[in-house]
């Protein structure tokens, strides 16, 4: 009997992929980077491109800053509630299945939901809606997943040059996963085009999982009546493809986010399928260089859920919006994270001898000048009027600094520099 022979090497790999993969699935093997691989003494090559890039973000600063971020908007973070790190980990399981059901590349796929909330500032929605007001437009706005790309094309630092050099594939991903600024960023993320369907596979996930995610987050911590969940037209639907209801609400509860879990990512996978093959059809793609000239056609929206299962769904979305989101807690939520990131802000633009060393390194760095630390006490006061305030680079910076915070470390810096932090009346 002939033992099968397998070739774990990465040329290896972008053959398998070639030979599984759907004509319209993007490849590992080309993809590019804007600059050279470090080798570090490696002689062997047993990853794909799109693999080496899951394993560069898994291994930043950002990713494992996660954990410490709220997902739901609590504040402080509690356990009852996800985190950004648990949340961006579901969505990546989820989109990974949803890939392998379409023949896509699962690899790509899972580097692009890794990295998709690398951008997100401490305290969720909140936080970005406090950024994006506090930020001019000149200094490019504040969007999460824009700073996303930022985190893994500048923020982040484990070479000798800035950024992790990502392919341009992954990057794109992050990017286009959500609404993004056609009018920034550069030729390679090819911001004419509409995403990709790797992409579109991200977006789908992480948007069906945030609302089950924040129901299932609801019910547990008790925010939310099983019963009022239960007579939702999704749950009844749900109910009646499974049968009985378990008893206890422990285990009705569990039955709930299982059961729409799996009929949600169902739902995307034979729709999407339907749809992709339609496509392809229609624009007579056979083959993966067919797909590549035909780029500029594919469509948004080609990856999601069937109609019937979207009315389901945008029920379900109804009510968690009205029951959490726009209840008065969250509300209290975003009131505090404006308060105390928009301290934070104008403090740190007013007096930058109030930041962070390396804050003030990456200034100089990034754009000359004396390092504000060398400044003399005679001349830092002017130096400051000159160089800093109303500098929308150094605004930027700012920006920077306090999207990278965890909630409780934003909550210490803004102790740290302007005293008690009071929530809701209440000093911390």
């Amino acid at each position: 009997m002939t033992r099968p022979t397998f070739d774990l090497t990465r040329q290896g790999l972008e053959r398998d992929e070639n030979a599984r993969l759907a004509p319209w699935a993007m490849r590992s093997a080309l993809a590019r980077r804007h600059l050279p691989l470090e080798r570090d003494g490696r002689v062997f090559d047993y990853r794909t491109e799109f693999q080496r890039d899951r394993d560069r973000i898994l291994h930043s600063r950002a990713f494992r800053r996660l954990r410490l971020k709220s997902q739901g908007g609590a504040f402080p973070p509690a356990e009852r509630y996800r985190d950004r790190l648990t949340h961006t980990l579901e969505v990546s399981q989820l989109s990974r299945t949803v890939a392998r059901g379409l023949c896509l590349n699962e690899d790509l796929v899972e580097a692009i939901a890794l990295g998709h909330e690398l951008g997100m500032p401490p305290f969720g929605r909140a936080g970005e809606a406090a950024l994006a007001g506090l930020l001019p437009r000149r200094s490019g706005g504040f969007r999460y997943n824009h700073q996303s790309l930022r985190v893994v094309d500048l923020i982040e630092k484990r070479y000798d040059h800035a950024g992790v050099n990502l392919t341009d594939a992954t990057r794109e991903g992050i990017l286009k996963h959500a609404d993004f600024d056609a009018s920034a960023g550069d030729a390679a993320l090819h911001l004419e085009w509409a995403p990709f369907f790797e992409t579109q596979v991200v977006a789908a996930v992480d948007e069906v999982a945030s609302v089950v995610q924040d129901l299932d987050d609801g019910l547990r911590a008790g925010d939310l009546e099983l019963a009022a969940v239960e007579s939702l037209a999704i749950v009844r639907e749900l109910q009646r493809r499974v049968g009985p209801r378990p008893s206890g609400s422990f285990m009705r509860t569990n039955a709930i986010n299982r059961g729409l879990t799996h009929m949600l990512v169902t739902a995307i996978i034979h729709h999407s399928g339907r749809t992709l093959r339609a496509w392809a059809k229609a624009a007579r793609i056979t083959t993966h260089e067919e797909f590549l000239a035909a780029r500029d056609a594919v469509k948004p929206g080609t990856i999601g859920l069937t109609p019937a299962v979207r009315r389901l769904y945008d029920g379900l979305r109804a009510f968690v919006s009205r029951h959490l989101h726009q209840g008065a807690w969250l509300s209290g939520v975003a009131a505090r994270a404006r308060h105390l990131l928009g301290g934070l802000y104008n403090a740190l633009r007013e007096d930058p001898r109030l930041a962070d060393d390396y804050l003030l390194l990456r200034f100089k760095q990034e754009h000359g000048g004396r390092y504000l630390r060398d400044v003399g006490p005679s001349e830092i006061g002017s130096e400051i009027a000159r160089r800093y305030r109303g500098n929308p680079r150094y605004a930027r910076l700012v920006a920077d600094h306090i999207a990278g915070m965890t909630d409780m470390f934003a909550v210490a810096e803004y102790e740290r520099l302007l005293g008690p932090f009071v929530m809701g009346g209440i000093a911390r």
